[in-house]
């Protein structure tokens, strides 16, 4: 189904509390891995981000 699909469609609601249940721990590994690859050096970083997108 997609989200268009929905009944409730485009009246959204949502819990902000499930989503940073989510969010924030991800945010914090997210933070660590660049911090990570910043030390490795541009070079690196610069493919490593080409191959995450």
């Amino acid at each position: 189904m997609y989200l268009w699909e929905k009944e409730d469609w485009p009246n959204f609601v949502w819990d902000s509390r499930k989503i940073d249940e989510v969010l924030i721990p991800l945010r914090h590994r997210q933070g660590r891995l660049l911090g990570m690859a910043e030390t490795l050096g541009f070079d690196v970083k610069s493919r490593g981000n080409l191959n995450l997108m």
